[in-house]
């Protein structure tokens, strides 16, 4: 004889069954991993870099825009998504980093290029150092940590 099915049914305070919600859904187990990003000041920052700097590139002369604005937005992505793996990662972390620090060095040098260019500001540039100076920092004690 098959087993019974029993649809389960979400419970309001008032004692209530809510069709409309399943209970599926809340009954898988919900564990918090170790690597959680949103955790990681490391990844705020970088994340928060690069919404800052989407919109910016936005705004360069057409002639840099394509080739200089992309560079960063794409280095600036690459150095996310070594954070990613590295956070991850059990055991290459270290040559991860390694490589996250390669695209924050060209992160910076693209940086300056564009304050070169007068495609940035003073301000954009003194703002965008901060943080790539805090991002590096962070960055340079989680190589630290894990050597």
């Amino acid at each position: 004889m098959p087993s019974q099915l029993i649809s389960p049914v979400v419970v309001r305070r008032t004692g209530s069954p809510d069709p409309v919600r399943n209970v599926f859904a809340s009954a898988v187990v919900r564990l918090k991993p170790k690597h959680m990003l949103h955790d990681l000041t490391l990844f705020q920052k970088t994340y928060d870099f690069l919404l800052w700097i989407k919109p910016t590139v936005q705004r360069f002369a057409k002639v840099h825009k394509y080739s200089l604005g992309l560079q960063l937005e794409n280095e600036t992505l690459e150095l996310l998504k070594c954070i990613i793996r590295a956070n991850i990662s059990r055991t290459k972390k270290t040559e991860i980093i390694e490589e996250a620090l390669v695209h924050f060095e060209t992160v910076v040098v693209l940086i300056r290029l564009a304050k070169d260019f007068n495609l940035i500001n003073i301000k954009q540039y003194e703002f965008s150092s901060k943080n790539l100076a805090e991002i590096g920092r962070l960055l340079g004690g989680w190589k630290k940590k894990f050597e």
